[in-house]
C-alpha cells in the first residue's frame, strides 16, 4: 500500500509540481540518459494516442453509460499524467556516481544502487528484441523501445523491490547513458579505487 501511495505522490510531483523547477545539483557526479533515448518520442506518441482514444471511446461508451464514460476518461487523464511524470523524472533523476556507488535509474519507477566493489565487469549489453523476455535476475533500466548500451555484471546479487513490494535478487544491471564514455571512465576509476587498486 505504501508503494502505491509513493507512486501517486511521485506522479503528482513529476507531472505537475516540477515544471517550473530547474534540475538541481545532486551530490555526486550525474550522467543523463534521457537526451538520446526514446523517452520524449514515446511520451509524445502515446499522449497523442491516449487523447484520440480517450475522446473516441468517451463518446462511444457514453451511449451505453455516462458513468463508465467518465471513469474511462479519468483513467486516460491519469495515463497522460503518468507519461508526463515519466518523461520529466528521466530528466530530473540522472544516473549518479556517489563515493563508491552508482545509482542507475530509469525515471522515478526504476532505481538500483550498485556498490562498485560488487562489480565483476562492465560489458556491452546484448540487444533484447521487443517480444523477447527479460531474465528475472536482470535489472533492466531502459524503456522498452530503447536499446541498452551496457551491462554491469555483479559478484553478489542485489535485492530490488518489484511490484507490490516483492524483493527480487538481481545479478546484472542493464542501462543506457547519453555520455557512455565519461560514465565508463568514472566507473572504472571507482571500481579500481573500491577494490584497493
Amino acid at each position: 500500500m505504501s508503494s502505491i501511495v509513493s507512486d501517486v505522490r511521485h506522479l503528482i510531483y513529476f507531472s505537475i509540481m516540477i515544471w517550473m523547477k530547474k534540475p538541481g545539483k545532486e551530490r555526486g557526479e550525474a550522467f543523463s540518459y534521457h537526451q538520446h533515448s526514446q523517452f520524449k518520442t514515446m511520451a509524445i506518441f502515446l499522449s497523442i494516442l491516449l487523447i484520440i482514444e480517450g475522446v473516441l471511446f468517451h463518446f462511444l461508451v457514453q451511449m451505453w453509460s455516462e458513468l463508465a464514460a467518465w471513469i474511462l476518461s479519468a483513467i486516460n487523464i491519469y495515463g497522460l499524467f503518468y507519461l508526463m511524470a515519466l518523461y520529466k523524472s528521466a530528466k530530473y533523476l540522472p544516473h549518479l556516481v556517489v563515493d563508491n556507488r552508482i545509482f542507475i535509474r530509469c525515471g522515478y519507477q526504476n532505481r538500483i544502487e550498485v556498490p562498485l566493489n560488487n562489480v565483476v565487469v562492465i560489458q556491452k549489453a546484448k540487444e533484447i528484441s521487443m517480444g523477447e523476455k527479460i531474465p528475472k535476475d536482470m535489472h533492466y533500466a531502459v524503456i522498452i523501445c530503447d536499446s541498452p548500451q551496457y551491462e554491469i555484471v555483479l559478484k553478489e546479487p542485489i535485492e530490488t523491490k518489484g511490484l507490490f513490494g516483492r524483493t527480487i535478487p538481481k545479478r546484472s544491471v542493464v542501462f543506457r547513458c547519453d555520455n557512455p564514455e565519461a560514465l565508463l571512465l568514472k566507473l572504472n576509476q571507482g571500481i579500481q579505487h573500491a577494490n584497493g587498486g
